[in-house]
């Protein structure tokens, strides 16, 4: 960090500097009947009132580039430091690696701070035109890739909910198409924490490859056997459940009722088997409510679907018990808490009789 770091224990007020001595320090504009006036300290004042100064005159120098440091150590969540400061990195041909450095130790006293990731996006960025440059083409290119990962795995591993850090792989991922490697990673996620529904979410952008229009069915079979597979060890955790719902229901939608649902039914024949060994509690599904909350969607669209092909709609009576019966279920015993929700889903199916 630079000698204006917040972590210099000699600190010194701007306006006592030498170098500073030809500026105006800008104090912050209230107005003249503020309300609430925030009681800063002085070190906060002397270090805002200067960045100002240096800002409005959009210096380009090296006190400005530690002004802003420093600013930033203060309060990360400046967004026109963070601005500021990019602009000086540019033009003042700042090191790529060194500002990733910074980066690193603010991130682990700020790691949900949203403009400090976005910043670092644009860091990497000129650290990808710098490899280039040199001549190191895609070996620099996967230098940069592996620090990045690396780093982000090991933020990831303090808070495996991170949202700003997720996201950051997720542009990580997507700029130099690190699919594959980012499912083994998430893979390991979820063998640590099946429940992780942020690891979930990301699984879902890197099998669709951020937004495609198709998926092959060899990915649609795997997806639907992973996704049982861990469904299996909890069935009443809600992320397994939607995110093949929602993969499918995007992508591959006659699958939902027939070999998804044909999985859930085998699961659930299994649950109740006496033979051994047994992978799952026995039960267990018969009390999830994320499995009665699939059968009602599932029931719901093998009802739409008979309606459509069928004149007489021949079987829909009974696939609406079923639907009524899995919403009385849930109503009543599995999730009491939600019981208008379900009365309502039911009133919708007897409705359509």
């Amino acid at each position: 960090m630079s000698d204006n770091s917040s972590e210099d224990e000699a600190w010194v007020p701007y306006e006592q500097r030498d170098e500073w001595q030809d500026i105006t320090p800008v104090a912050q504009n209230d107005g003249e009947q503020a309300v609430c006036a925030i009681a800063y300290d002085e070190r906060y004042l002397s270090t805002l009132n200067y960045f100002r100064a240096v800002l409005q005159k959009r210096e380009v120098s090296e006190r400005a580039w530690g002004v802003t440091t420093e600013t930033i150590e203060l309060n990360p969540a400046h967004y026109t430091a963070w601005v500021y400061r990019l602009e000086l990195f540019r033009e003042l041909g700042k090191s790529g690696e060194a500002e990733i450095e910074w980066l690193n130790g603010l991130a682990k006293d700020h790691p949900k701070n949203y403009q400090l990731w976005h910043y670092r996006e644009s860091i990497v960025k000129s650290l990808l035109l710098v490899v280039k440059d040199d001549g190191e083409g895609e070996d620099g290119k996967k230098r940069v890739l592996k620090s990045e990962m690396g780093f982000s795995a090991e933020m990831i591993d303090e808070d495996s909910k991170n949202f700003h850090v997720w996201s950051y792989r997720q542009w990580l991922v997507s700029t130099f198409a690190a699919w594959e490697e980012e499912l083994e990673f998430i893979e390991s996620e979820i063998e640590k924490d099946v429940r992780n529904n942020s690891a979930w979410n990301q699984r879902y952008f890197v099998v669709v490859k951020g937004g495609t229009n198709r998926l092959p069915d060899e990915v649609i079979e795997r997806e639907i056997r992973y996704a049982v597979e861990k469904i299996k060890l909890a069935p009443s955790n809600e992320s397994p459940w939607t995110y093949i719902y929602g993969l499918l229901k995007r992508y591959a939608p006659e699958q939902i009722t027939t070999t998804l649902f044909d999985a859930v039914a085998a699961l659930v024949k299994a649950s109740y088997s006496d033979e051994e060994p047994q992978d799952i509690v026995p039960g267990l599904m018969g009390k999830s409510a994320q499995y009665y909350r699939f059968l009602i969607d599932a029931y719901e669209m093998m009802i739409n679907d008979q309606r459509l092909r069928l004149a007489d709609g021949e079987g829909v009576d009974e696939l609406l018990q079923k639907a009524i019966d899995c919403c009385d279920r849930l109503a009543v015993t599995i999730d009491p808490i939600r019981n208008a929700y379900w009365l309502y889903r039911k009133q919708t199916f007897l409705s359509s009789d």
